[in-house]
């Protein structure tokens, strides 16, 4: 029997989840369910589940994020509506992958792959190497800028002038050279897979351009101190560090 937690921000897509586990009763015990990261997190400390039906993309952090974020061996089936996540590399790292909306077939056929995982002792996440599987699904042909829409206009930032952007509330600002703060409601999820390698993603919410970089100090549990040379400075968040260590060929 999985103690199993769904994690997803729409309700429709959490009662879809719930009746497709109808029929594997025998083998799903639903303990809860969150609509958020915040809250799965709190959810997965406290109840120490087996299994996450787990949403990649929510409004407060993604999937991968919250995954980041707990201290527990826990299976994961991911579900979403955006199709440019599904790849193939997902079978070699251990996980199911179910695409909005999720059929009874193929429920039944992820719950199949789960419990031959287990059996083998290879369901756990190797959530790096998917980080960046999916980064790389996600980028699209070379592009130069980005496009910001304000009033009924659309501007266009090239990323040469780009510094950092900063995920605040519902948006992310972009802030140029020239001091200019550009708002954009697309997630730093979605700038993440889109921008190209010069930006790196610092924490859950900055992405710096690494040719902006002026020095890197060293700070407490292998964080690092970023400044910038336009005299800003970042903390790096501690599921980042080594990452962006590894970058920065520190």
């Amino acid at each position: 029997m999985y103690k199993t937690i769904i994690i997803d921000d729409e309700a429709l897509a959490r009662q879809r989840i719930r009746q497709l586990c109808t029929d594997h009763t025998q083998a799903i015990e639903i303990i809860g369910e969150a609509d958020c990261g915040s809250e799965a997190i709190r959810l997965i400390t406290e109840l120490n589940p087996d299994l996450l039906l787990l949403d990649i993309q929510m409004p407060d952090m993604s999937g991968l994020e919250v995954l980041q974020q707990i201290d527990h061996d826990v299976m994961v089936i991911f579900t979403t509506a955006h199709t440019e996540y599904a790849i193939q590399a997902f079978d070699s790292l251990a996980v199911d992958y179910l695409v909005k909306p999720i059929s009874v077939d193929r429920f039944s056929k992820a719950m199949d792959k789960l419990h031959v995982l287990k059996s083998l002792q290879k369901h756990t996440v190797d959530i790096n190497a998917l980080q960046e599987l999916i980064s790389q699904s996600q980028k699209k042909n070379k592009t130069y800028s980005v496009s910001i829409k304000k009033n009924e206009r659309i501007y266009f930032v090239d990323y040469s002038d780009i510094v950092y952007l900063k995920a605040q509330d519902k948006y992310v600002t972009l802030f140029d050279k020239n001091g200019k703060e550009h708002i954009s409601d697309k997630s730093l999820q979605e700038f993440e897979a889109a921008l190209p390698e010069e930006f790196i993603r610092i924490s859950r919410s900055s992405i710096i351009h690494r040719h902006c970089i002026a020095s890197v100090e060293k700070y407490f549990k292998g964080t690092l101190i970023i400044h910038l040379l336009t005299g800003q400075s970042f903390k790096t968040g501690e599921t980042y560090s080594k990452h962006v260590k590894s970058i920065l060929n520190i």
